[in-house]
């Protein structure tokens, strides 16, 4: 993980991969962005890890609408 706080202009905080190289005064101006009060009413925060490109592009089966139907 990185040292980061806030989520950077980058996109790579806390990515296993690429470090983010943000400079202090960049991320400052990207935080600002958002404003306090819109942070306020955003009760849940989730870091989600990187997913590999294979994983989301594979050609994996699913179930169908009519076996999920069947077991709900």
């Amino acid at each position: 993980m990185s040292d980061c706080v806030y989520p950077r202009p980058c996109g790579y905080y806390g990515d296993s991969v690429k470090p983010c190289t943000c400079a202090h005064a960049m991320v400052t101006k990207y935080q600002k962005r958002i404003s306090g009060p819109l942070l306020d009413r955003i009760d849940i925060h989730i870091e989600v890890p990187r997913v590999d490109y294979e994983k989301l592009s594979s050609d994996r089966l699913g179930e169908t609408s009519g076996a999920i139907r069947q077991r709900v």
